[in-house]
């Protein structure tokens, strides 16, 4: 999970979160004429928004390696600890955090995983 930012001044400027966890990632990065898992942007610093290169589309707050690149899957298979790792919270601001998991390791193996419980507690100080 890598915090992409871009700052001026030491001032944060607008920011990204990218999921890179996929151990397909290495086999795939490059797989083929123009199939390369680097991403490419453009900054607008009138507007302080992202943009895919050369186009007007905005990029997004969170993403993920396999949702941008279709040859890229999200194979957990080879990462070390991947289930204690794969839970993040980020933040979005106005104290609000956004909770991003990944699959269970056994799912789809041993059981199907088919909801998540999330508890929040409450407290002073």
């Amino acid at each position: 999970m890598y915090k992409v930012s871009i700052s001026k001044d030491q001032q944060l400027l607008k920011h990204f979160y990218i999921d890179y966890r996929s151990s397909d990632l290495i086999e795939n990065f490059n797989s083929g004429t123009n199939l390369n898992g680097d991403i490419f942007l453009d900054y607008d610093k009138n507007t302080n928004k992202l943009y895919y290169e050369g186009t007007q589309t905005e990029f997004h707050y969170f993403t993920t390696i396999w949702d941008e690149k279709y040859w890229i899957n999200h194979t957990t298979t080879y990462l070390t600890d991947f289930w204690g790792n794969c839970l993040t919270s980020l933040p979005i601001g106005g104290g609000h955090p956004m909770i991003y998991w990944g699959r269970h390791p056994l799912d789809d193996v041993e059981f199907e995983v088919d909801n998540y419980k999330i508890y929040r507690a409450v407290s002073s100080g």
